[in-house]
């Protein structure tokens, strides 16, 4: 990412939260507005697939201190996170 970004170029992660509780799932999957059958393997999906593979916060400074960008800018809410990377 960092060499296709122009000087001062940023680019945006988002990623679910590895430490996200099941009432932040079920309240993000609530604002979804979905019927009751999407609504129960939304929630599965994320308590069960999205959630064992996302990042920490930590866990995604630590793998950006080891890349040219050096540090970004995180936003957290609801379940996930936004990370501002700029060059």
């Amino acid at each position: 990412m960092y060499r296709g970004l122009r000087p001062h170029g940023k680019a945006v992660i988002a990623d679910m939260r590895h430490n996200a509780t099941s009432n932040e799932i079920q309240r993000e999957v609530e604002k979804m507005h979905l019927g009751p059958v999407n609504r129960l393997m939304t929630k599965w999906s994320f308590e069960h697939f999205l959630l064992n593979s996302a990042y920490s916060v930590s866990d995604m400074e630590s793998v950006i201190a080891q890349t040219p960008f050096g540090k970004g800018k995180f936003d957290l809410g609801g379940v996930g996170f936004q990370v501002t990377l700029e060059r």
